[in-house]
């Protein structure tokens, strides 16, 4: 008997209810008959289930969330019993960012910010070719952050130099969330807002010409940004010529007058007129530099008073009024003498006393002393000249003047020259021979150089340095400082594209902490018994434990002191120190502190 159906053994009624499971002919059934004696018989047959169609039923009962600018695929899910009918899926009050597939009822789409929300009452109907069934779902569209959008304001804006500046960046966000505004690299002139996202400044001449790429960035509270890149080219105005003084330095009667009348002008390129009115008849003044000159006589000693100064740039002009004070002549003291020795050992201490006088009694002598090395003072009281040249002051010394002066006038004594010969000592930096004045020795520590290799490393442990010896250090080449700073006399300004700021970037060995080093460290790793003495080779005048070497020149940080545009390097064919342009491209040997 079929599952579905069941026999009433009384009566012999059968009954039930087939499925679509039970379509089609049964297995064959025999159903007996049996009196109270045992004794039965009985009859076969089949039962022959004929197919009704079954309607189509939905499996789900909401559609899941969709995301905020997120692709949304899937497929509403729907059973029909009869395997082969086939399912035709209809839709109203679909959402405009959604559609479905009618043969499979797949629905795809991606909702935009301004589909955040309930897509309420969609209603799926499916259809199997006899009967449709529907259902209304909704769909929850959940809100994703919107970074927020900044306006692009173009390549460059244009503003006039010594003018206000204000410029606003503009941003939305589709959120309508709150946001904030910052910036990179902005000149040092501009200041950004960061809440109105406005941009305000004086640019002045130091800051003509185009500004490095600017970036300004918008960023809401969930921190999602964007950003927009500009440049701020401030065009030049003509500045007026300034006076840097203020009164015309005193002149003395029947010397020679000479001074330059300063006057700035930022406009570079401007080509200077000075004129004058009122100037005594013993001046002179060139105008194309502002140089008076002259030489005052008794007849004019006293005050020339009203002289008016006037500085022509091509556009405008300055004036300013001047009087010269002619100081009253006196006589001028004399002074004579020379060393007695000019050539002293280093060590040994030098003395002069030369010998002045001054007619006008009752006057007091000042003494003063130009063109003198270092070591070398005088008494501004007795006049005695005297020092004590150490070793490394060895060299000549040159037009060497002491002066006297009676507080108006002053006498020279005729120049001279003293030379420091240098003296002979045991040196204690791996040496033991001195090969050229001023070798290792100069730079005695007091005690034995060492080094020691290791991952592209030599280590100096007697100076407590690191220094980089890999391949780079005969490949880079730097400028101490770039082209535009050397221009525009930035003299210690080392950022952009040189040595500094390649060894502040170098990695290497694990450590980030290298900088240039100074001509002192630089010099302490040459080694002066390499260079040519008459040996057929000449090799680098540096420790063997430097593997990647030439004979080339290497910047130090050390400036020369006199000139700010240059600085000290060494060059490691002889190992000797020497200055050069800090514009120039050099090799560079990054060094850092050992801990």
């Amino acid at each position: 008997m079929p599952q579905w159906a069941r026999l009433d053994s009384a009566t012999g009624k059968i009954s039930g209810v087939p499925t679509n499971d039970d379509v089609g002919l049964s297995d064959p059934i025999r159903v007996f008959v049996r009196d109270i004696h045992g004794s039965e018989s009985n009859t076969s047959f089949q039962i022959n289930v004929i197919n009704t169609n079954d309607a189509p039923v939905f499996k789900i009962t909401k559609l899941p969330d969709a995301n905020e600018d997120s692709l949304y695929l899937y497929t509403i899910e729907v059973e029909d019993v009869d395997a082969n009918d086939l399912l035709e899926y209809r839709v109203t009050n679909l959402p405009s960012w959604l559609y479905i597939k009618p043969a499979n009822g797949e629905v795809a789409g991606i909702p935009t910010n301004d589909d955040v929300g309930i897509a309420k009452d969609i209603n799926v109907t499916v259809f199997d070719g006899t009967v449709s069934v529907s259902r209304v779902f909704d769909i929850k569209v959940i809100n994703a952050n919107d970074a927020p959008q900044v306006q692009s304001v173009g390549k460059s804006i244009n503003i006039y130099e010594d003018s206000n500046f204000t410029f606003d960046i503009n941003a939305t966000d589709e959120d309508n969330d709150s946001f904030t505004f910052r910036a990179t690299d902005l000149p040092q002139w501009a200041r950004l807002d960061s809440a109105t996202g406005k941009i305000s400044g004086v640019p002045t001449n130091d800051d003509v010409g185009l500004s490095d790429p600017i970036r300004v960035f918008v960023r809401d509270i969930h921190g999602s940004e964007s950003n927009t890149s500009f440049q701020i080219n401030v065009i030049n105005t003509n500045d007026a010529p300034v006076f840097k003084i203020t009164k015309l330095p005193d002149a003395n009667e029947d010397s020679l007058y000479l001074y330059t009348i300063e006057v700035e002008d930022v406009d570079a390129n401007d080509l200077l007129e000075y004129r004058v009115t009122n100037l005594p008849s013993w001046l002179y003044i060139k105008p194309a530099n502002g140089e008076v000159a002259g030489i005052p006589t008794n007849d004019d000693v006293g005050i020339a008073k009203d002289i008016n100064v006037t500085v022509f740039d091509g556009t405008v002009s300055v004036s300013r009024v001047f009087d010269i004070k002619v100081i009253n002549a006196n006589d001028a003291p004399t002074i004579w003498g020379k060393p007695s020795k000019n050539s002293i050992p280093a060590t040994i201490d030098f003395k002069f006393t030369p010998n002045a006088d001054d007619e006008d009694t009752n006057t007091t002598l000042s003494f003063s002393i130009a063109n003198n090395p270092a070591w070398m003072r005088i008494n501004s009281t007795t006049g005695v000249v005297s020092g004590y040249p150490e070793a490394l002051d060895a060299g000549e010394y040159t037009g060497i003047v002491v002066s006297v002066s009676d507080g108006i006038t002053s006498a020279n004594l005729e120049e001279f020259n003293v030379t420091v010969t240098p003296i002979t000592k045991p040196l204690k930096t791996g040496q033991e021979l001195s090969y050229v004045t001023y070798d290792d020795g100069y730079y005695d520590k007091g005690e034995i150089r060492s080094f020691t290799r290791a991952d592209d490393i030599v280590t100096s442990t007697s100076m407590r340095l690191m220094w980089q010896d890999n391949a780079d250090v005969i490949v880079v080449k730097k400028p101490w400082l770039t082209e535009l700073n050397y221009q525009a006399y930035r003299h210690e300004d080392t950022s952009g594209d040189t040595a500094a700021t390649y060894c502040t970037q170098l990695r290497l060995g694990g450590y980030s902490n290298w900088r240039v080093p100074s001509v002192e460290e630089l010099m302490g790793i040459s080694d002066k018994s390499k260079v040519n003495n008459g040996v057929d080779k000449l090799e680098n005048s540096i420790d063997a434990q430097f593997f990647y070497t030439n004979g080339d020149i290497y910047w130090s940080s050390t400036s020369l002191k006199s000139e700010s545009s240059k600085a000290w390097t060494v060059k490691f064919d002889y190992g000797s120190n020497r200055w050069n342009n800090k514009s120039d491209a050099y090799f560079v040997r990054c060094v850092r502190n050992k801990e």
